[in-house]
């Protein structure tokens, strides 16, 4: 017997002549909301200072191959795709903190496209826009698009790979479908290493949907063939997990950061009024559809399984193996949650007034997370910008510069405060690094190395201004400064900041 989509759960499409007509009608709004993300996610993007992450995703793409190879080979394997793409995208559009964060806004588009083309797969053209609205209003992903790092890109890959799956699912006599849908999960895979556990709820939600354990054989083929072909990623990314080693063991606060932080935002006066409106909506979706039965379609099933699993994966891991759990890993299951609101949308309010007014209550809902994510120390409450206009505005060529380290708010070593050269590398044109040992590339390490300030007299001779760019919590403050005081410089001003003190010294005489 011919399987059908109407067996299969997928919406029932109108008369044959008329399926172009339809493509290119679902084209068209998967295009125009996808345009509309890139726009609302980029707009404001310049504004935010970069942060280490950021600094951390420039080191690494702006390498030659070879050195990156050894970069991810050494210390950071599960961000080794995204920075060659980035390393891609820089070549083409200029070395900047603003261009990666384009190419995030531009994965955002992506993702939100294809969950307007999965939902009016699944479920409705009604449900395929609110969904794509809500989606591109998401805190969560609004965060993605500013931020020069995977998660948008991971975001993009986790929908496109479940409307593959939705596509093959629906021509399961096509094995080329099925070719491209195990390619992906490869892809994602080796992308961002926590997408290897969307293929795990796809199988899931397949069979809360199909209710056959027969349904789930060529998925599973798909999805292992997926995974074998991942898997020398998977084992040296796993064997790099000292690199997440500052992620902190699930505890209460687990708990809000599942119900707010991982998808509504960080700030509780608007986050939380956008969870309670989203998640009575979501509730509002499965009650829906388990009241509906067999027969009541897959968008639930799928997005429930997507929304859920990967996050539970991730503190199961945290509490028995190592801690791995953090919000903005999650980024990927945003879409899911996009989809249950959209549902639970429809199902409330079936006239067009009704449903615009209750996705308008979404999207302002919305807003103030928008606003809050586009202000200048928005990132970790980072203003690197403000210590390189400080150093920008002063130094002339031929200066010299020294870097401590930057400390985050518990007092442990973040990053050097070279990072903030990487990020803004305009502000530090014509200065001499004294102190810096040039062994990153060549070792495969993110950062270079500081040789102590009293071992670069010989560079230091021959300049007669010094910028120090020093944390006031670092533990080397007091012995940079009494070795530039030992060389011959005393301080002539100090700017204050909260990530580091610009600090100019001036020989004596």
């Amino acid at each position: 017997m011919t399987v059908g989509p109407t067996v299969l759960g997928l919406r029932p499409r109108a008369a044959a002549e008329s399926a172009p007509a339809r493509v290119r009608s679902v084209r068209g709004a998967a295009s125009t909301l996808g345009a509309l993300a890139v726009l609302v996610g980029f707009a404001g993007a310049w504004v935010p200072s970069a942060w280490g992450d950021e600094a951390a995703t420039m080191s690494g793409a702006l390498r030659d191959l070879p050195a990156l190879l050894r970069l991810t080979t050494q210390v950071d394997a599960v961000h080794g795709v995204y920075y060659a793409v980035a390393h891609g995208w820089l070549a083409l559009t200029g070395e900047s903190v603003v261009a990666l964060r384009l190419l995030s806004a531009l994965a955002v588009g992506a993702a939100v496209a294809g969950t307007v083309v999965l939902a009016d797969r699944l479920a409705s053209r009604r449900v395929a826009v609110v969904a794509g609205l809500v989606l591109l209003a998401l805190p969560r992903m609004t965060w993605a698009a500013t931020e020069g790092r995977s998660a948008a890109l991971a975001t993009a890959l986790a929908v496109w790979t479940t409307v593959a799956l939705v596509s093959a699912v629906g021509a399961p006599r096509s094995r080329w479908r099925w070719v491209v849908y195990g390619a992906l999960v490869a892809a994602g895979t080796c992308t961002w290493m926590l997408l290897a556990l969307l293929p795990a709820a796809h199988l899931v939600g397949l069979l809360w949907w199909r209710r056959s354990w027969r349904a789930l054989v060529a998925p599973a083929v798909a999805v292992v063939a997926g995974w074998c072909v991942a898997a020398p990623f998977l084992l040296v990314a796993v064997g790099q997990r000292g690199q997440v080693g500052w992620i902190p063991a699930p505890g209460l606060r687990t708990l809000r950061q599942v119900g707010l932080d991982q998808w509504f935002g960080t700030t509780p006066w608007s986050s939380l009024p956008l969870a309670l409106v989203c998640w009575s909506l979501v509730a509002v979706a499965v009650v829906t559809h388990l009241r509906r039965g067999v027969g009541a379609g897959g968008v639930v099933p799928l997005a429930a399984a997507w929304l859920v699993l990967p996050p539970l994966a991730a503190i199961a891991w945290s509490v028995v193996a190592s801690p791995l759990y953090v919000p903005k890993y999650l980024a990927f299951t945003a879409p899911a949650l996009a989809l249950l609101v959209a549902v639970g949308v429809d199902a409330l309010a079936r006239d067009r007034a009704r449903l615009v007014g209750v996705t308008a209550v979404v999207v302002l809902l919305a807003a103030p997370a928008w606003y809050e994510e586009r202000t200048p120390t928005a990132k970790d409450r980072s203003d690197w910008a403000d210590v390189a206009d400080g150093v920008r505005a002063g130094a002339a060529t031929g200066d010299a510069v020294v870097f401590s380290d930057l400390h985050d708010a518990d007092g442990r070593v973040r990053v050097p405060a070279r990072a903030i050269a990487v990020a803004y590398p305009g502000a530090f044109v014509g200065l001499r690094d004294v102190t810096r040992d040039p062994v990153a590339a060549a070792e495969g390490r993110l950062w270079d190395l500081s040789v102590p300030v009293a071992d670069a007299g010989r560079e230091l001779a021959a300049v007669d201004r010094v910028w120090w760019v020093v944390d006031h919590r670092s533990g080397v403050q007091g012995a940079q400064r009494e070795d530039l005081e030992r060389l011959g410089f005393h301080v002539v001003s100090v700017d204050e900041q909260t990530s580091a003190d610009v600090v100019l010294l001036e020989r004596e005489g």
